[in-house]
This record gives C-alpha cells, sequence and structure tokens, in this order.
C-alpha cells in the first residue's frame, strides 16, 4: 500500500489593523487596536493506492478555495504596542495558525 499527502501552501491574503471603539471593549472613550489576518490553506490531498501504484483505492481531498479562516490578536493600549508585539510574534503566530488547522482536519 502507498500512501501520499499533498498540503497547498498556506496563503495570508489579508492582514490589517482594526480600532475597536469603548462599546464593544468597554473601555473609556479610547480605542484599541487589534490585528485581523485572513488566512486559507487551499488544498489538502490524501491519496492512497496499491503497493505498485497502478490501483487508486482512495483519494480524499479535505479543503477547498473557499475555506478561509480569520485571527484576531488580543487588543492593545496602543498602536505602538501592537505593532512591536506583531514584529515579532508574527512568523510563529502564523505558524501556530497553519500547524492548528492542518491538525483539525487530518
Amino acid at each position: 500500500m502507498k500512501i501520499e499527502a499533498s498540503i497547498g501552501d498556506f496563503n495570508v491574503f489579508g492582514e490589517r489593523t482594526d480600532l475597536e471603539n469603548e462599546k464593544e471593549q468597554g473601555w473609556k472613550g479610547v480605542p484599541t487596536p487589534t490585528r485581523k489576518v485572513k488566512y486559507s490553506i487551499p488544498t489538502i490531498s490524501i491519496k492512497v493506492a496499491d503497493k505498485m501504484a497502478t490501483l487508486p483505492l482512495r483519494n480524499k481531498y479535505i479543503f477547498c478555495r473557499t475555506d478561509e479562516n480569520t485571527y484576531t490578536t488580543s487588543y492593545y493600549n496602543s498602536l505602538s504596542e501592537l505593532d512591536s508585539y506583531w514584529r515579532i510574534n508574527r512568523t510563529s503566530k502564523l505558524t501556530d495558525l497553519q500547524r492548528d488547522k492542518v491538525k483539525r482536519r487530518i
């Protein structure tokens, strides 16, 4: 038996800073910044075939192009705090999001 898995590219297609108003977060007249990231993994496929890979036994596609998610950071007191956090943690957070998305689906 031969098992082959293929994972598409992790795509970040939207990243923006939002300012939430006081009513939503309970702050007294001070908007609080947060970062929102939209991301997706277009496809994950698993193919199972006989040992010679001549007879496909099963093909399964787990994601499609419309499988999109949004991650929102915590709220920060200022844009400079948010920018500092995101500059340091962006790569590791995107890696965690990709790993979690794959684990949930497989």
